[in-house]
């Protein structure tokens, strides 16, 4: 029988020279990718869709909330596309912080 390795069969990562920790650092980079692709993609279903953000519909000044919402369809965008680069949850706020500047839209 083939050993195991951290997450995968050893013959995938250690018997070929990658470390488990390597594999588990591709592994954990991959669900950080689906991740953000994935909120971005909720962001747009929230607000297009029929299961609208309550914080949102909260908002009674119509102009504010447009702006609010469109925000937030720029930083999904943002996410999705850029799902690959965006390494950590700093650079995840700092991109939230560019979107939110009042000169941006």
């Amino acid at each position: 029988t083939e050993r195991n390795g951290i997450l995968y069969q050893a013959s995938l990562f250690e018997d070929q020279g990658h470390s488990a920790a390597q594999a588990c650092a591709e592994r954990l980079a991959a669900i950080w990718s689906d991740t953000l692709g994935f909120a971005g993609v909720e962001m747009h279903r929230r607000i297009l869709g029929l299961a609208h953000n309550a914080d949102f519909e909260q908002i009674a000044d119509e102009t504010v909330r447009a702006t609010c919402e469109a925000r937030a369809l720029v930083l999904g965008r943002a996410l999705m596309l850029g799902r690959r680069t965006i390494p950590n949850m700093d650079a995840v706020l700092s991109l939230t912080r560019k979107m939110n500047a009042e000169d941006y839209l």
